[in-house]
């Protein structure tokens, strides 16, 4: 994951980047819980 962003930010000229995480957990039928987790890496 980390290579891919490097790969693209430098394509794009992209200096500052982070790389977030979404968590969805729930089960059929009920509403989901969704945790979002910022700059992982």
């Amino acid at each position: 994951m980390i290579n891919c962003t490097l790969h693209y930010s430098t394509g794009h000229e992209i200096d500052h980047w982070q790389i977030d995480a979404i968590a969805i957990e729930g089960k059929p039928g009920s509403k989901a819980v969704i945790t979002h987790f910022e700059s992982v890496i």
